[in-house]
This record gives structure tokens, sequence and C-alpha cells, in this order.
């Protein structure tokens, strides 16, 4: 079945569903990045004053404040919008993009549950291919016993026994 999407001018995000949140976190990441929302989402960026008034100041500080409000509402709906009906319901009642932003990762992320951490190594030993590695000769060294001993100058150093009392000719 083919993903359903949500298109953006600034790129095509793949709704959130249940288990694609770490493709729907960095599509939408970069759309957000992309209409400079992204320190709002993050709760790094706080709205500015809203002055009054209509001196030159006021009039600059409204037009900063206007452009936070655009971008904070774009992030807004561009989450929630990039998300599954299923989603959308539980993030309905949030207006601002960091609390959906958070809700979402708390609900989706598998790497922040026990619960999802365990999922996921499940799912990582089941993809390997893991076998024990055999022992691989080095150069300048023989394998005697099954243990590796090096080489110098082409003697075997003593194991002890005939070849002791040979090497000490």
């Amino acid at each position: 079945m083919a993903s359903k999407l949500f298109k953006h001018v600034l790129g095509t995000i793949e709704l959130l569903e249940g288990t694609n949140y770490a493709t729907w976190k960095r599509q939408c990441g970069r759309v957000l990045k992309g209409i400079k929302a992204w320190k709002i989402v993050l709760g790094e960026e706080q709205p500015p004053n809203n002055p009054i008034g209509f001196a030159a100041a006021a009039v600059a500080e409204r037009s900063v404040y206007n452009d936070y409000c655009t971008r904070h509402d774009q992030a807004s709906a561009i989450i929630s919008g990039s998300c599954c009906k299923d989603v959308q319901i539980k993030i309905e009642a949030i207006d601002d993009p960091a609390e959906m932003w958070t809700a979402i990762a708390r609900e989706m992320d598998e790497t922040s549950t026990l619960v999802g951490q365990m999922t996921l190594l499940r799912k990582f030993h089941a993809l390997s291919t893991w076998e024990p590695l055999k022992p691989y000769p080095m150069p300048n060294s023989k394998i005697r016993g099954g243990r590796q001993v090096p080489v110098e100058a082409g003697l075997l150093p003593p194991t002890g026994g005939q070849e002791s009392a040979r090497g000490n000719r």
C-alpha cells in the first residue's frame, strides 16, 4: 500500500502513523527548518513583545512579532497536517507546536521508552547474522596448540620439553 503524503512547498512528508516516526521526524524537521520555525518547535525561540503604538520602533517590533506568529501557526499546521487521523486526535487540543512535537515524541518515539528500546534491540538481533570469529593467522606467526604464537627470525618460541632443549643448544 502506498504511503499517504503531506505536501508542502518546501518538501513532502510521509504521514505519521504508528511505525514511521523516525522518517516523519526527519522529513517534518526539514520543512520546519525551511520555514524558519525549528527553534520555535524546539522551544528555543519565545514570542517577542507585541508593542502598542505607532512609533517607528513599535511598528518594527510588531513586524517581528507578526513574523513569529506566522511561523508559529505554520509550524502547528505542518505538524498536525502531516499526521494521520489517529495521531491528530491525540494532539487536536494542543495549539503550541513545541507541545505538539513533545507529545508526539513521547507517544511515538521508540527510543524514549523501555518497551520501545527492547523492541528495537529485538529487531536488531533478528537482523544480525553474527558468527563467532575464527582465528586468523597474522603475518610472522603460526598456530600451535590452537593458539597463535609469534615467529621471530624464523624460529618458533620454545614450548617446553624437547623443543626447549633444542632451542638451548
